[in-house]
This record gives structure tokens, sequence and C-alpha cells, in this order.
């Protein structure tokens, strides 16, 4: 049950970043993460496009999709 409560966040976190910056995942450079404020990064570990990513930023770890 609590993989299945993981997967639904996921797909949800997907859906907004994707509803919400389709634009700005269109500038970002292949291989990098697309975060939910439309900035992207460079991940900490490389994984498929459409994955979930995360990045080490100023202000602390975030999460985003691959590009």
């Amino acid at each position: 049950m609590f993989i299945s409560t993981i997967k639904q966040c996921l797909v949800a976190l997907i859906t907004f970043i994707f509803l919400t910056v389709p634009v700005a995942a269109q500038q970002a450079p292949q291989g990098s993460c697309v975060l939910p404020s439309g900035q992207w990064c460079w991940p900490v570990v490389v994984v498929n496009k459409g994955q979930i990513c995360r990045c080490t930023l100023p202000q602390g770890p975030v999460q985003g999709v691959m590009q």
C-alpha cells in the first residue's frame, strides 16, 4: 500500500510539472532536471527521460523531471 501511495504522489508531481511548465521544459537542455518552478539544473544522478531526478541547490535538495 505504501508503494502505491508513492506512485500516486509521483504521478501527481509529474502531471503538475508538465501542466505548469511546458514551455520551460522545452527550453531546458537534454539531460537536465526540470524543476516545478520552471528552472532546470544538472541532476546528481542521471536517470531516463521523464523520470524523477534530484539536484542539490544552495537552498537544498530539489526534485524535478528528467529531460
